[in-house]
């Protein structure tokens, strides 16, 4: 589960980093950026591990969550 884990970690650290570049850098504070971290998604990434994940946590649909995203 660590690919799974590093690659929230590093959406994250993209995030901060391009926020904090286009407010300083590049002097664009009126570009707002939004970050979504759902939950558990069922995707190969997770494939191995899905039944052992959904005993504990909800592991969603990748529609669902794309349909919540664009949604908002």
């Amino acid at each position: 589960m660590v690919d799974y884990a590093a690659t929230k970690a590093a959406v994250y650290s993209f995030h901060e980093g391009f926020a904090a570049e286009l407010r300083t850098f590049h002097n664009a504070p009126e570009i707002k950026m939004t970050l979504v971290h759902p939950g558990w998604a069922d995707t190969p990434l997770i494939a191995s591990h899905v039944d052992e994940i959904r005993k504990a946590q909800p592991v969603l649909e990748p529609k669902v969550v794309t349909d919540a995203i664009v949604k908002q």
